[in-house]
């Protein structure tokens, strides 16, 4: 067999200078590749809560609850000077005041008037307090403009609301359904529930719908509160009653509530939603991207 002629690998220089020249533009296309994605920061947005004094803007926010959950704040300078508490549904921000509730609509304006609707409990026992009830966990921040001695930290959430004897022998509950506010009358034995009456102030006098629940419209959507349910717990098992809402005077509401067991608790529970009732669209081409 004849020898192998191995020959040394040899290069010339222009060689040497082509294959620098290659390698560098390869490092620099990798380089020019990740480089954004190492010098672009990742920031974690906090949704931004929308209830705040009328006329402020909120600088930033933290640790907002999530939208499918409806917790309770204490007021202290991030609502209105008569909000005991304050909440956020799906729909609505949810003002708790000393008799009654406030309900702003959060989404669907027009004209940046959001839908707006105040219900009292007339006749009620005022000067009692509201017992919060399920510490939820996190905390909300309002920074509120450039005065930082003005903005509020570490302001607590519940899950529920408690207002005993809101009239004699009924409690009032407030809580949070999956995305929704809803409220409780417990009516304890021997109590009367014909006293509960609320007074609603929404632009348009209440109706109550032909599926029983309560209508209050206004200029740029309708808010409902849906037929109450009524129930007893009888020997563990919960009995569900009918029962209707009834329009007493034009912006008065009252229940119209079936015989039942005055020697147990009852309860009523209505829920509140959200519906839009006015026309989409403007002057120009309109397209829907999402609904």
């Amino acid at each position: 067999m004849d020898p192998i002629d191995v020959k040394p690998f040899t290069t010339s220089r222009r060689h040497v200078t082509v294959l620098a020249v290659s390698a560098a533009l390869a490092i620099g296309a990798v380089i020019a590749t990740l480089w954004p994605a190492r010098t672009t920061p990742a920031v974690a947005s906090a949704p931004v809560p929308t209830a705040t004094p009328r006329g402020a803007s909120i600088a930033a926010a933290t640790s907002a609850p999530r939208a499918t959950q409806v917790q309770f704040e204490p007021n202290r300078g991030q609502a209105m000077a008569d909000t005991r508490f304050i909440a956020r549904d799906a729909g609505f921000t949810v003002e708790v005041l000393a008799d009654g509730m406030r309900l702003r609509e959060r989404s669907g304006q027009r004209d940046g008037a959001p839908h707006e609707a105040t219900m009292r409990f007339l006749g009620a026992r005022l000067g009692g307090s509201f017992e919060p009830r399920e510490r939820a966990d996190g905390l909300s921040h309002y920074l509120v403009g450039a005065d930082a001695s003005r903005w509020l930290r570490d302001v607590p959430r519940y899950r529920q609301l408690r207002y005993a004897s809101l009239y004699d022998g009924i409690d009032l509950v407030y809580y949070g359904q999956d995305a929704s506010f809803e409220y409780d009358l417990v009516v304890r034995p021997g109590a009367d529930p014909s006293r509960i009456r609320l007074g609603v102030a929404s632009g348009h006098a209440p109706t109550v719908a032909a599926n029983g629940d309560l209508v209050l419209d206004g200029p740029d959507g309708r808010m409902r509160m849906h037929r109450p349910v009524l129930y007893q717990n009888v020997d563990g098992a919960r009995k569900t009653l009918a029962g209707d809402y009834v329009v007493l005077a034009s912006n008065e509401v009252g229940f119209r509530l079936p015989d039942y067991d005055r020697s147990r608790p009852l309860v009523i529970d209505p829920t509140f939603r959200l519906l839009y009732s006015s026309y989409l669209g403007g002057v120009h081409d309109d397209q829907v991207g999402g609904m």
